[in-house]
């Protein structure tokens, strides 16, 4: 921050000196109100906030009326959390200046600190009757809108701001903002695009474009976003790093560690971005960097579990799987309820031969998630081909009921019945799997290959015109 000299005029500097030799002498001096302001203002300047709050006091003795001098007592104490004392000081100056636009504003502000929003919103009403920046107001109310959660009303006010200045770029950048919010993205996004034809270098409203592209999973077009926003501004950290995200979802895993790198050179990184790292790595089946970042996101945070999970992940690719369970079940220490993490560790267990803690594991995968198809399936599958038949049987009824649109189950469970001699039982489980869903009946033959020679199941599909 630059020296006071440069931003005070003489005339300040003289009341500044003036008063601080009036407190070093213990003198009681008269300064007229707008000199309290320049003072006051000094301090503020300065960052002295506890010298700016001892001149209004001793302003507000010789002249408890001037609203000036309030409305700064006012910002003061709301900055200390005293909001109610603050409140009261501002209603007091609105009694003596009803028509000054901008103590309703601060009013208006004061009332959305304390969660006050229709206080503030009819304060905002009446400063539009004095204001001549009306589209200002309309903005701010707009804010409040949005602290108060209702995006709709605040969509009316900031339509209302563009009305009265259509140059207007922060309103239309809100428009967007809550148009996205609303899950309205075709507009976000033209608002978005309006205020890029106006500037095409704002590297923050390609950047939001971006967000909005990747919630709505038009991956390739937020990358693009996300690149322009880094040619305009390359050491924007977060641009890098939405950039890297999106390479992933496009598969692209070499350039999503170049954009991760990046990002690690601008901020440091953390162990979320060297995790992500790793999962590249692993994608181009470098297993052994894969665990180089991992390591290095688990030495910034240790009980970050999606990186022991990585790790995990990489010896389970090389085939060691007793070194994969060691680190999945760390992992699962850390967060016991991830799915994904009991689904891996329990395949682990049928590639090592451990059953039992595989029906456990698999048991733990369908209690967390009981949509997994996968996790009803495989499950389903070990415990038939562990010769546990009617405990399959059992398992895919259970599934039958929790998912019963899911026409996988129905084609497994008449697949096992066929292969097991129970021929009218499978033939009404195959049939209710057509009905749901005839295209998918090569599963059937992807477990049961040895049906595609059964007669009576070829006459079922022939019903069905397969």
């Amino acid at each position: 921050m630059n020296d006071y000299k440069d931003h005070f005029d003489n005339e300040t500097r003289y009341l500044v000196r003036r008063y601080e030799k009036m407190l070093r002498e213990a003198d009681h001096l008269y300064f007229e109100s707008d000199e309290f302001e320049s003072i006051i203002d000094y301090y503020l300047f300065k960052n002295k906030t506890e010298r700016a709050q001892s001149v209004t006091d001793r302003a507000l003795e010789q002249h408890p009326h001037a609203v000036a001098i309030l409305s700064r007592k006012a910002q003061l104490l709301s900055q200390e959390n005293k909001h109610d004392e603050a409140l009261r000081l501002l209603e007091k100056a609105v009694l003596f200046e009803p028509a000054n636009y901008e103590l309703l504003l601060q009013l208006a502000n004061q009332y959305d600190e304390m969660n006050d929003f229709p206080a503030a919103i009819q304060s905002y009403e009446k400063a539009l009757t004095f204001s001549s920046e009306k589209d200002e107001v309309y903005l701010m109310q707009a804010f409040t809108y949005q602290n108060w959660d209702k995006y709709l009303e605040a969509v009316k006010c900031l339509e209302q701001a563009l009305d009265e200045n259509p140059g207007n770029a922060e309103a239309m950048q809100e428009l967007a903002f809550c148009f996205d919010y609303l899950n309205q993205p075709e507009k976000s996004i033209g608002y978005y695009e309006e205020l890029l034809n106006r500037d095409p270098y704002a590297y923050n409203i390609w950047y939001q474009l971006g967000l909005v592209y990747e919630g709505q999973n038009h991956y390739e077009k937020a990358l693009q976003a996300y690149e322009y926003s880094t040619l305009i501004k390359p050491d924007f950290p977060a641009a890098h790093a939405n950039m890297a995200k999106m390479y992933m979802q496009l598969e692209e895993f070499t350039q999503a560690i170049s954009s991760f790198q990046i990002c690690i050179k601008l901020s440091g990184g953390d162990a979320y971005t060297f995790c992500q790292l790793g999962d590249a790595c692993r994608f181009l089946e470098d297993q052994h960097a894969a665990r180089k970042y991992y390591r290095k996101a688990i030495s910034i945070e240790s009980d970050y579990a999606d990186a022991w999970f990585g790790i995990g992940l990489t010896y389970e690719a090389e085939e060691e799987y007793r070194k994969a369970i060691t680190f999945f079940m760390r992992a699962i220490e850390l967060n016991k309820n991830r799915e994904i993490y009991w689904y891996t560790l329990a395949d682990c267990y049928v590639c090592t031969g451990d059953v039992k803690k595989a029906i456990e594991a698999y048991q733990r995968v369908i209690e967390l998630e009981p949509e997994s198809k996968e996790g009803w399936i495989d499950f389903a599958v070990l415990l038939y081909e562990e010769g546990l038949q009617p405990e399959a049987f059992d398992l895919l009824r259970e599934a039958i009921n929790t998912l019963p649109q899911c026409d996988d189950f129905y084609y497994l469970m008449g697949g096992m019945m066929m292969a097991t001699g129970k021929t009218m039982k499978g033939l009404f489980y195959l049939e209710n799997a057509l009905t749901l869903n005839p295209n998918n009946h090569k599963l059937l033959f992807d477990y049961f290959p040895q049906l595609l020679e059964n007669s009576m199941v070829l006459s079922l599909l022939e019903q069905y015109k397969i």
